[in-house]
């Protein structure tokens, strides 16, 4: 384990722009409706703190990265029928990519089946950066809820800078 703290700094940036497919062939039945669907929020902890802009955190002092988001209808009321998605790109020599899913269904950290938190416990080191050998650089981290048929809600970006 290093014994220089690595500084983590996140910067979240919200997009309010609603992704939603139309069909092309007019208003028939094979036309999409818009999603009436938002993605509200969207967090990221170590060891159940918040990674906050000016953040820090030592190397290796974690033993996960958590992360959370929350899907609500219109009515602000938790939804159902969607998946909630996390991409993400971590930097370093050998850069990796990817998409998980978070859940709402008591398992991989979710507390609350049905309450609309979407959640995602990496204590793996998959995507996230609490491990003492997770590389240093910028860590891109987009939250979206998406349909069963593909539609996608607004996307919510989180970038985490992890320096020595």
């Amino acid at each position: 384990m290093p014994t220089s703290p690595t500084r983590l700094f996140a910067a979240m940036v919200t997009s309010p722009l609603l992704l939603a497919s139309c069909g092309g062939g007019g208003s028939g039945p094979t036309a999409p409706e818009p999603l009436a669907l938002t993605l509200t929020t969207a967090s990221i902890m170590v060891d159940g703190q918040p990674v906050q802009p000016g953040g820090s955190f030592a190397a290796g002092a974690g033993s996960s990265t958590r992360f959370e988001a929350r899907l609500a209808d219109q009515h602000g009321q938790p939804a159902g029928r969607f998946d909630v998605r996390l991409r993400h790109e971590r930097p370093g020599p050998m850069v990796g990519s990817g998409v998980f899913i978070l859940y709402d269904d008591r398992t991989h950290g979710d507390s609350i089946f049905g309450d609309g938190v979407y959640t995602f416990e990496d204590t793996a080191g998959i995507a996230g950066f609490h491990r003492a050998d997770a590389p240093p650089g910028r860590y891109h981290y987009d939250f979206y809820g998406i349909h069963r048929d593909g539609r996608e809600t607004n996307h919510i970006l989180v970038t985490v800078d992890v320096t020595d």
